[in-house]
Order: C-alpha cells, then sequence, then structure tokens
C-alpha cells in the first residue's frame, strides 16, 4: 500500500500539519504496512504522476474547489498543459489567463464556455497535442453540449497583454547519494551525516532511522526498533532537513522495516 499527501502552493501550515497527520493514522490504521509520501505541488514523485493521466492544477480551494459552474457563469481560463518525465502522463495548469502565460514548446486549451480552444505550440510534441485534444473533449463532455471544442493556429489575439514573471522554486539538481541517521540514543534527538561510506544494507540499523538523500528525492527509513519518539518526529526532521538543502520541496518517502520496495533498495549498491 501507498498513502501520499499531497501539499498545494497554497495551503496553508494547519492545512499541511492535519494531512500529515492523517496519513500517520491511515498508517497506523493499517499496522505500519503503507509507505508514506510527501507530494509538493510541481515538485510530484513519479510514482504519484504516474496514477493520473491528466494532473491537474486547477484555482479555487475548499470553499470552490468542489462546486459546479455553469457555462454561462464561467469566467475565462487558460490551461497549460506539458509533458514531464513520467511516459503518458501530461500536467495540466491553470495559468495567468495573459500573452505572457504562452509558449512556443507547449500546448493550451483556452476555455471560453461556450468555445474551448486547443492550441499547440510550433514545439509542442505529438504526445501533447493529442492529449490537448482528448482533454478538451472530455471538458466538453462535461458540458451537456453547450460547449463546442476548436483548434485555434493562434489564441493570443483572445488574451491581455498582461505579463507573466512567474516566481519559481529553485529546482533540484543531483547530488551524490547522502545517508543520515535520525537517533536519540544520545539523550537528544540528532541527524548525522554517516559519510565516507558506500551505500550498502548493512549500514541500517533497526534501532534508528535513516534517510538516504539522492538529490531528487528523500528516502526514510524506520527500523522495527525505532523508538516512538523517532518515529514521530521523523516528518518533522525530514521537512526540516529539506529546507536546509537546495531541493526544499522533494518528495520524501518512509518505509517501515520489512515492508519496502524495489525502488528503495535500487538505492543501495548490494
Amino acid at each position: 500500500m501507498d498513502v501520499h499527501f499531497w501539499i498545494g502552493q497554497f495551503s496553508s501550515q494547519d492545512e499541511y500539519a492535519t494531512a500529515a497527520y492523517k496519513t500517520v493514522e491511515l498508517d497506523t490504521y493499517h499496522d505500519d504496512i503503507p509507505v508514506q509520501h510527501r507530494e509538493v505541488q510541481d515538485y510530484e514523485s513519479e510514482k504519484f504522476k504516474s496514477y493520473f493521466p491528466f494532473l491537474t492544477y486547477m484555482k479555487g480551494g475548499c470553499e470552490s474547489g468542489f462546486n459546479h459552474v455553469g457555462v454561462q457563469a464561467y469566467a475565462p481560463r487558460l490551461l497549460h498543459l506539458s509533458t514531464g518525465t513520467t511516459k503518458n502522463v501530461v500536467q495540466v495548469k491553470e495559468v495567468k489567463l495573459a500573452k505572457g502565460s504562452l509558449n512556443d514548446h507547449d500546448s493550451f486549451v483556452l476555455d471560453l464556455g461556450s468555445r474551448i480552444l486547443c492550441y499547440n505550440a510550433p514545439k509542442s510534441n505529438l504526445f501533447e497535442k493529442t492529449k490537448c485534444t482528448q482533454y478538451a473533449r472530455e471538458l466538453e463532455s462535461t458540458r451537456n453540449g453547450r460547449s463546442k471544442v476548436e483548434t485555434s493556429d493562434s489564441i493570443s489575439d483572445l488574451l491581455p497583454d498582461a505579463n507573466v514573471h512567474p516566481k519559481e522554486a529553485a529546482k533540484y539538481t543531483k547530488a551524490d547519494d547522502k545517508l543520515l541517521r535520525l537517533s536519540d540514543a544520545s539523550g537528544q534527538m540528532k541527524l548525522d551525516l554517516v559519510d565516507g561510506v558506500d551505500l550498502t544494507k548493512g549500514l541500517l540499523n533497526t534501532n534508528d532511522i535513516f534517510f538516504v538523500d539522492n538529490g531528487a528525492e528523500l528516502y526514510i527509513w524506520c527500523g522495527l526498533k525505532s523508538s516512538v519518539d523517532e518515529r514521530m518526529h521523523t516528518m518533522v526532521h525530514a521537512t526540516k532537513y529539506l529546507n536546509s538543502t537546495n531541493h526544499p520541496f522533494a518528495p520524501f518517502h518512509i518505509y517501515m522495516e520489512g515492508n519496502e520496495d524495489k525502488e528503495f533498495w535500487d538505492l543501495f549498491t548490494d
């Protein structure tokens, strides 16, 4: 089993804490069998992205995210479709309704309510073009015949002139694998780097918790005899550690000893 909790870009600290708590609660309910995963918007793991034919980010929230909006009241919106590193997955993200949101290498859907326009930039790939049409058709099917899909060679004339200046968080870079140990054996909770060693299974000690950081994702292994305090503070220390790196939004995955998967063991040389 896998339990993922996903953090939106504008979610609150309370929402984050509640999601983390409910994840631990689900894990406990299933006798510590599931692998727990933290996912951050725009930095999701390959496993998480593989679940969705379209990974869609929408504006809204608890007050409006699940409301059905009729075509007449529908505010125009621009949807950006792009492929990531996961095969057969297209990320769909609502972007600012402006000419500056367009680029020359992706596909876009301009949703005007009664008209749904597909625009494929000159350098968009075949998969994006196909998925753009598919997404638009699926959107059309929810409108009970009140919308019509069109393919357009240009949609810039239908967009305001406002420029977009996105503030992007620093992307992580591939780094040498690091092994860290979280332990309270000294009487204080400490996260220490285990350096100067090859990453082998024998380094894992059932009495402690270990972090494996490969520069892209953080893998956390909880020994069966690790203390309750160590387990309770795992997510806190994982978040604190990632915040000190150049990849603070990287996904992290928590495994209980005995419930590891191939992805985890592939990190080790033996």
